[in-house]
């Protein structure tokens, strides 16, 4: 839909700026635009969620498979891409804490769960 992803994302800029509001754009499955509140995002929402819950990072795991799943997992210690994940999140291959899954959807979050360790019981060694 977006050719260009970068013609569309200049003239909704400008558009908000004009309007003198501030927001987040972040494009997904290269067909979707998502206009979030600025700082509105999943990965200040899981920042919420541990300081509000006192976890400790390498105790939350996020999986994504989209461009508005970037942020959230850059911003974890234990992230999982799937294997169905869209183009816009290539760029975080390699990335230390990111494990792309060989498998898609759940299977794909499971076979991640298993990577970081979140399947064995509380207090197991994880070596």
């Amino acid at each position: 839909m977006f050719g260009d992803l970068e013609e569309p994302n200049s003239e909704v800029r400008r558009l908000l700026r004009e309007h003198d509001l501030k927001a987040s754009l972040i494009y997904s499955h290269e067909m979707f635009l998502d206009v979030l509140p600025y700082h509105a995002s999943k990965g200040y929402a899981v920042r919420y969620l541990k300081e509000r819950w006192g976890l400790a990072p390498n105790n939350v795991l996020v999986a994504g498979d989209s461009g508005n799943d970037a942020e959230m997992l850059r911003m974890a210690e234990c992230g999982v891409v799937v294997a169905n994940y869209s183009r816009e999140l290539r760029r975080l291959r390699g990335r230390e804490g990111i494990y792309f899954a060989g498998r898609s959807y759940a299977r794909g979050i499971l076979e991640g769960i298993r990577h970081f360790g979140f399947d064995r019981p509380l207090g197991e060694p994880t070596s």
